[in-house]
């Protein structure tokens, strides 16, 4: 993942997230953990527990959600548990099972800031150590315990078309950028790995990267998009991302069966009144 400004807000869509992995013990029958220290110019960096947190039902009645990563904290309007885990465990929304259905459909207000001794430090933390404090937090005022479990599942993988390979390789000057959007993905510097990571986010099943190509690319991808992407059914609404990916990139997804690491939720409360 590219440094990320400390203050950045993550919309999060329907179909999202793939962010991080999170490196856990499938058996542990208790919430895994990414370590909270890393190394900055060579110092460590130990990460400082939030000092202040809010919870509160979400009284609004907008279907956006939305979180914020401040200077001091972190902050989410409006969002699921479900989606918080998955922000906090690096995994996709429909890779978590054994929640009570509240778990997807209540809305939460969260705030969560450190003390002002602790701003200079937290502006430091690498990516997995902001999920490592989302993950405390989450088990101090949900109660909540996980386990990381393997499955064979339908997945996908990205392999080379038999008509020749399309994508324009990135010069070394390119500006390295992702975004993804209903029927869309355009990205700069990017590798054929992190296109099946997208993939994975937009189409909800795991693919894996089996083209054998190294390299960074420029990638322009468009398609109409599917059920719950806002589809346009119009006879000139574009090609399906299948055909797409195969007309515009040279590259297709083959289907297959393969080991996915899923959560399950073994327990998980309200959070108390603050």
């Amino acid at each position: 993942m590219n440094k990320r400004s400390i203050r950045r807000q993550i919309y999060i869509p329907v179909f999202a997230v793939a962010l991080l992995c999170a490196a856990a013990n499938a058996s542990s029958q208790s919430s895994p953990s990414p370590s909270t220290t890393s190394k900055t110019a060579n110092t460590e960096v130990k990460a400082p527990d939030y000092d202040v947190v809010s919870v509160k039902e979400s009284k609004s009645a907008e279907y956006a959600m939305l979180s914020t990563y401040m200077s001091d904290g972190f902050q989410a309007t409006n969002t699921s548990l479900e989606v918080l885990i998955a922000y906090a465990y690096g995994i996709r929304q429909d890779l978590i099972s054994g929640a009570p259905g509240w778990v997807s459909s209540t809305r939460f207000d969260l705030q969560a800031k450190v003390t002002g001794a602790d701003v200079d430090t937290f502006k430091k933390l690498s990516p997995e150590q902001l999920q490592a404090m989302l993950q405390s937090l989450l088990v101090d005022r949900f109660k909540l315990k996980i386990h990381l479990e393997t499955k064979v599942l339908p997945i996908y993988e990205l392999v080379k078309e038999k008509g020749g390979f399309k994508i324009k390789e990135a010069q070394p000057s390119s500006p390295s950028f992702r975004g993804l959007g209903p029927g869309m993905f355009k990205g700069g510097a990017v590798t054929l790995q992190d296109l099946a990571g997208e993939l994975s986010s937009s189409m909800q099943r795991t693919v894996l990267d089996k083209t054998g190509i190294a390299g960074k690319y420029d990638i322009d991808l468009k398609w109409n998009p599917g059920e719950g992407e806002a589809a346009d059914v119009s006879a000139d609404a574009g090609p399906t991302l299948f055909t797409a990916l195969q007309e515009q990139l040279g590259l297709k997804l083959q289907p297959t069966k393969g080991p996915v690491e899923t959560l399950v939720i073994d327990a998980v409360e309200k959070p108390s009144k603050n």
